[in-house]
């Protein structure tokens, strides 16, 4: 999972990449965010953004992450200053995948826009 993280982070708008790294590590210890149905979301706070960030990531074979394959993850990283409302932003993401056809969009997503449409609507 760490290489799937490492690979997840470098794609981000942290100015600190080695400390979002750690910071979602430390998260990922407390828990594994893999939820099911082929879906992780590893998220954690952090004063490596200023401003929410989120990276989707799709492993069409699937990646083995706690016994469980996971073929969609989606990073996010909040600053420390956030409220709790990216529990909200949590909660929209995993009620649109929890969708089987919103998953296989994602997999076969042409551009960046249907996979925003996907995840947000």
């Amino acid at each position: 999972m760490e290489e799937v993280l490492r690979r997840l982070v470098s794609a981000s708008s942290s100015s600190d990449k080695p400390s979002a790294l750690s910071a979602v590590i430390e998260r990922e210890k407390k828990g594994s965010t893999a939820i099911g149905n082929e879906v992780a979301i590893p998220h954690a706070k952090t004063d490596s953004v200023k401003k929410l960030s989120i990276v989707l990531g799709i492993a069409p074979d699937g990646i083995d992450i706690d016994g469980e394959t996971v073929r969609i993850f989606v990073l996010m990283l909040f600053p420390e200053s956030a409220a709790e409302s990216h529990v909200d932003l949590l909660s929209t993401i995993v009620q649109s995948l929890s969708s089987e056809k919103n998953r296989r969009r994602l997999i076969l997503c042409p551009d960046d826009s249907v996979s925003a449409e996907v995840l947000f609507r």
